[in-house]
């Protein structure tokens, strides 16, 4: 039985070749590695661009390590695609990961680490995770993609360690600023996150959603709502993680669970 093996430092696994996917369900999949590459591409440009705000020889190499990590896996979901069958496509809301990057930007500018480390490791990273999650769930049938899923999503776990340990440290030495820096970051980047996310599931709805039924020998879904409500989940525990005050969360959360 011919096999494609992945290889990624300590995992190692194989798409079998016999496995048959159905067009509509590769144009889903489409969709779903393209969004999730371009917020692999939007890391590697923030990873790398903290670098210079770091306080300390240790922390900068971290951010090249997790640019790097980043960087492997954008390789890994292109090489998916070309074995598995599908293009890299156009991904939902171009415009709003431009918009990301250009606040990003702004931030890093203005010095502001603490704003940096918000949006890329509580906001961009919870909708990588949340995708990851969903597919690396028992629930997906399709085994190739939830086992590259499990391996991508422990290392964007790796980083959300580091970036909640380093959004801490802030908090310790100003607690008001990394406060205010949440609240800005929340109103000019989780809004948008949300249209990406609405635009990507209403495409994937048509036809009835992205099952995974129509694998042979596969059984199981991924579902829909799960790719809206688990990184809004998993940004809501972030913030309780690090430790923001519990009436900014509430007040955050309230209106990001409004979009939903």
């Amino acid at each position: 039985m011919e096999a494609a093996v992945f290889a990624y430092p300590g995992v190692g696994f194989s798409l079998v070749s016999t496995i048959r996917r159905s067009p509509d369900y590769l144009s889903r999949l489409s969709l779903v590695v393209s969004s999730a590459r371009s917020s692999e591409i939007v890391a590697v440009d923030n990873y790398s661009e903290m670098v210079a705000l770091m306080p300390d020889t240790e922390a900068k190499i971290e951010m090249l390590t997790q640019a790097k990590e980043e960087c492997k896996h954008i390789l890994l979901l292109e090489k998916l695609a070309g074995y598995v069958g599908f293009p890299i496509c156009e991904v939902p809301g171009k415009s709003q990961w431009d918009a990301f990057r250009r606040h990003f930007h702004s931030s890093a500018n203005k010095q502001n680490l603490a704003a940096c480390l918000i949006i890329q490791h509580l906001m961009i990273e919870s909708l990588a995770i949340g995708l990851y999650q969903v597919f690396a769930s028992s629930a997906n049938g399709d085994a190739g993609t939830q086992r590259m899923a499990a391996s991508l999503l422990q290392d964007e776990l790796r980083h959300l360690g580091v970036g909640v340990g380093q959004i801490q440290r802030l908090m310790r030495e100003d607690s008001d600023r990394v406060h205010e820096a949440l609240v800005w970051a929340h109103g000019k980047v989780m809004p948008g996150l949300f249209d990406v996310l609405d635009e990507l599931c209403e495409l994937l709805s048509v036809n009835g959603g992205l099952g995974c039924d129509t694998l042979v020998g596969h059984g199981g879904s991924v579902d829909l709502a799960l790719l809206k409500l688990a990184p809004l989940n998993h940004y809501s525990l972030m913030l309780n993680q690090v430790g923001f005050e519990r009436r900014v969360i509430d007040s955050l959360i309230a209106m990001a669970s409004d979009r939903t």
